[in-house]
């Protein structure tokens, strides 16, 4: 028998892997933000200006957008921490996983 744990949609598991790629999102949309604003900088001769702030505005927006699904994760963990089908394929898993032998 096989018994795997799935992380189907709307599952905590998939909300905990979901958060752990926003770091690499506010960095890759704050310098991509700042790179368009160096251009535009470049083109309306307003140096600072545009690239720090469309800069800001991304950590912003990121940051924002964060704090909006992280929201949405307290709301589903008060209902509980891991949904029931999760819970019985931990369940199902710890009686058939491989455990430590007993030394005598």
């Amino acid at each position: 028998m096989r018994t795997g744990i799935t992380a189907h949609k709307g599952s905590i598991l998939s909300d905990i892997l979901a958060f752990s790629a926003w770091g690499f999102v506010i960095v890759v949309g704050s310098l991509l933000f700042f790179w368009a604003g160096l251009l535009i900088n470049e083109q309306l001769r307003t140096e600072p200006y545009f690239m720090f702030g469309l800069f800001f505005l991304s950590i912003f927006l990121t940051i924002g957008r964060l704090w909006q699904k992280a929201c949405e994760v307290k709301e589903k963990l008060k209902t509980g921490l891991i949904p029931e089908e999760e819970r019985k394929a931990l369940r199902d898993l710890s009686k058939t996983g491989i455990s430590w032998g007993r030394r005598p």
